[in-house]
């Protein structure tokens, strides 16, 4: 099980929200912003396809507009709801400092599949490049 687990199913409660931010810290503070590499170059099936598969379902769980919650509706989401969203932006800001001063970051994030013309079989001939 990665950490990447415990952000998406949020089990126990409230480990969306840790995980999130200890990956922003991890982004921000502890993975250098410059240079020509960081922790997502390396060894993609235990770092970055974790992470990108973390992030799509963290998003479509997020989603206002795919949930179905009733207090959402009327415009007050549940505090847990608002801080694993903060954490989540946080997480995806990091992420893009990283694109911005590490371009080849950006490949790690250009999957090909079945919808963007490629027919991609296991996690490992997902990325481009």
């Amino acid at each position: 099980t990665t950490v990447c687990q415990y952000a998406k199913h949020d089990l126990p409660q409230g480990s969306r929200a840790i995980v999130l931010r200890f990956l922003t810290r991890l982004f921000r503070e502890v993975d250098a912003e410059t240079g020509p590499r960081c922790l997502l170059h390396y060894n993609n099936d235990f770092i970055a396809m974790p992470l990108l598969d973390a992030v799509e379902r963290i998003f479509n769980i997020l989603n206002p507009w795919l949930r179905q919650d009733s207090s959402e509706a009327s415009g007050h989401a549940p505090r847990s709801i608002q801080v694993d969203r903060k954490e989540f932006v946080s997480l995806l800001h990091a992420l893009s400092a990283k694109v911005e001063y590490i371009p080849s970051v950006a490949a790690i994030f250009m999957i090909k599949g079945p919808s963007r013309g490629g027919t991609a079989t296991k996690a490992s001939d997902a990325f481009v490049g």
